[in-house]
């Protein structure tokens, strides 16, 4: 609760400060990928919706269930989805996000042609295009004058990251004590602490092939992952 706390007041902070100074003619052309920019968009933000599941993991575990867990649900779907919006229109309204274009072709996200397009638009003096930024939302609080809050926001990121992943692990967990207890793994994974009544052998279990997942693993890969 501590660490979505941080990143909600990180993010709020973020939509007072460019709400405020956004353009229209950032918004110009709005689709300027075209179709194939939508569908690639598409594609790529579904993972940004990928945990909510986890709620339902949590059922057994959540007092009042049928009532609680659409809530949950369905809420946290709404709060999320208004944030995104926000966000995005913030981002996009202060400073713009067109991609950048070679001989009228946008450049493919990750691909080398665009790092050396970025770098030598960076090198001309030109405000370094969002597209080309690896810490957008400081980079955007920086070009609008807001260096300071724009470190913090940067910051809270990084604080708020492992509420994203203890969440992701406190929902495998639950799948993997619900295979266990059907058969589908050993049954030893389906063991229940006599007082705190958690599943902690497979958590436990879960937790070391996170950590050793971390430690070998580039960090890329953990995210594709």
């Amino acid at each position: 609760a501590v660490l979505v706390a941080i990143k909600i007041t990180a993010l709020t902070a973020f939509i007072i400060l460019t709400i405020p100074v956004l353009k229209s003619s950032n918004f110009n052309p709005l689709i300027p990928t075209g179709t194939a920019g939508v569908f690639g968009a598409a594609a790529s933000i579904f993972f940004a919706y990928v945990g909510f599941d986890a709620v339902s993991t949590a059922a057994e575990e959540t007092k009042n269930p049928q009532r609680n867990v659409p809530i949950g649900l369905i809420a946290s779907l709404g709060v999320c989805t208004i944030f995104y919006l926000l966000v995005a229109t913030g981002a996009i309204g202060a400073i713009g996000a067109q991609p950048v274009m070679s001989g009228g072709i946008p450049l493919s996200p990750g691909s080398p042609e665009l790092a050396g397009r970025c770098a030598s638009i960076v090198a001309s003096g030109a405000l370094e295009p969002l597209v080309c930024s690896k810490e957008a939302l400081v980079h955007v609080l920086t070009s609008i004058g807001w260096p300071a809050i724009g470190r913090l926001v940067g910051l809270a990121a990084v604080l708020a990251l492992p509420s994203v992943v203890l969440m992701m692990m406190f929902g495998q967990t639950r799948v993997f004590f619900t295979m266990a207890r059907d058969g589908l793994l050993p049954a030893k994974l389906a063991s229940v602490h006599p007082k705190f009544r958690t599943p902690h052998v497979v958590t436990v279990v879960t937790g070391i092939g996170a950590a050793l997942a971390s430690a070998v693993l580039p960090v890329g890969k953990l995210a594709d992952y």
